[in-house]
């Protein structure tokens, strides 16, 4: 499966979606990350899914270490934290449990809920009138 990250900034909804899937590890994500801030329609105020399911993380192989890494790089970088919600869609109970670790030990400035579907994360951010276009985030 080739790797893909992308993310999609819905300015209408106040919301961005991130898509990973492939093989990903930290930098990657890292990579996106800069690249999502530099957008001129980013806002760091807007919600947030993730949807991993489709993704073989790298980070999972070591994941305390990994989330540490990624925490001190998201604390240094301005305009990528703040008070939003993030809604992470996982597939594996691998991905579960990383996803749960980071929740726990991230300690950023953020609410994290962990879900299998988008209709379940776009209810949790009182989102349910938008449908998200999932071929859009696999091109």
């Amino acid at each position: 499966m080739d790797k893909i990250l992308k993310y999609l900034i819905y300015e209408e909804h106040k919301l961005i979606i991130e898509f990973a899937s492939g093989k990903i590890d930290l930098i990657d994500f890292i990579e996106l990350k800069k690249s999502e801030i530099s957008d001129p329609r980013y806002n760091p105020n807007y919600d947030f899914i993730v949807d991993i399911r489709n993704a073989d993380i790298e980070v999972l192989n070591n994941v305390e270490v990994e989330i540490s890494k990624y925490v001190d790089f998201a604390k240094s970088t301005p305009n990528l934290l703040s008070n939003r919600k993030s809604a992470l869609i996982t597939n594996t109970p691998l991905q579960v449990v990383a996803m749960t670790l980071y929740k726990y030990f991230g300690s950023l400035p953020m609410r994290l809920e962990i879900f299998t579907t988008y209709e379940a994360a776009l209810n949790w951010l009182g989102r349910n009138d938008f449908k998200v276009d999932t071929t859009e985030l696999m091109i």
